[in-house]
């Protein structure tokens, strides 16, 4: 087991991270939100050691996720959402059964991966998710979108342009919430079976915080 160190300074882990991290002062940017003081008390402390961050400087994004849902993102970044960018409607995740799209969570800082697991597009989901490490766990879809929108309007970037990759959530209709093919049309929010091997559509991923580091 290695150490279990907090990294408590931003400059540590911006050293670390380089462009990629959304800090929190990018995040109440992007995202418009007010945090409590409780809340950045929160984010004072990345539950990550060095270790791990240099470990996964190159594969992850390290996020200060104000807890923002899908919807709050879509809300204020709508053009940045496929087939939405020029709607008013609220899209089909909007709808009353797909709960996940807005819920909202407590802030916390994540390590979410940059790219889909290497190796694993001619699988199902729970083929995918078998072959993930101890330290590994499939992230939501707030999350990846959350990521994914704030990196974007940080750096510029679309991660995920030619994927799509697979979260923990599942759509009303109990189908696998997928993720990407983020392009100059916006970023894609579909489902798919979870069984059916897709050759587009890998698994997303994001590291455990100190508990599980190794």
């Amino acid at each position: 087991m290695g150490s279990l160190s907090v990294v408590t300074s931003d400059k540590v882990a911006r050293a670390i991270m380089g462009v990629n991290m959304i800090d929190t002062a990018d995040a109440i940017k992007c995202f418009e939100v007010n945090p409590s003081a409780e809340d950045l008390a929160v984010l004072e402390q990345i539950p990550f050691s060095e270790e791990v961050l240099r470990k996964c400087a190159r594969t992850h994004a390290l996020v200060a996720d104000l807890g923002t849902s899908v919807m709050d993102v879509w809300s204020q970044h709508g053009k940045l959402f496929y087939y939405y960018m020029d709607s008013k409607d609220t899209p089909w995740y909007g709808n009353g059964n797909e709960n996940w799209a807005k819920k909202r969570d407590k802030p916390t800082w994540r390590l979410l991966g940059r790219t889909a697991v290497a190796g694993l597009f001619d699988k199902g989901y729970y083929a995918q998710k078998q072959l993930l490490n101890e330290t590994e766990k499939v992230p939501e879809a707030r999350e990846m979108v959350y990521m994914v929108i704030g990196n974007y309007l940080v750096t510029g970037e679309k991660l995920f342009s030619h994927r799509l990759v697979r979260t923990a959530n599942l759509s009303g209709s109990g189908c696998r919430v997928i993720i990407g093919y983020f392009n100059d049309l916006g970023i894609n929010i579909s489902s798919d079976i979870d069984y059916m091997p897709n050759s587009i559509v890998g698994l997303a991923f994001a590291r455990k915080c100190l508990s599980s580091e190794v």
